[in-house]
């Protein structure tokens, strides 16, 4: 049985949408989690603050956590503040 759950993530992910993306990301705690992430046009420090909360979450549960269609400006935010943590989920 396949448990793994998909969210995307929204087109800007910054202090206006962090709430509800740590909402939906909590929501999704207990399954392994696909984070499709294409739609991104702007993030910044305190996303990729809260993606790595997740991802020590994640690990610390066991489950896997991906991240899948990294648009140009979120890899390009991952790059600008070393979130090689981030970028190793990257697939």
């Amino acid at each position: 049985m396949d448990d793994t759950a998909m969210l995307a993530a929204p087109s800007a992910i910054d202090l206006a949408s962090i709430g509800a993306l740590r909402d939906a990301l909590v929501e999704r705690r207990t399954t392994d989690l696909t984070l499709d992430v294409g739609a991104v046009e702007k993030m910044g420090a305190l996303g990729v603050q809260v993606l790595l909360a997740a991802a020590a979450a994640w690990s610390a549960d066991g489950r896997e956590l991906s991240i899948v269609n990294g648009s140009p400006a979120f890899l390009e935010t991952l790059r600008l503040t070393a979130a090689t943590e981030l970028l190793e989920l990257c697939r």
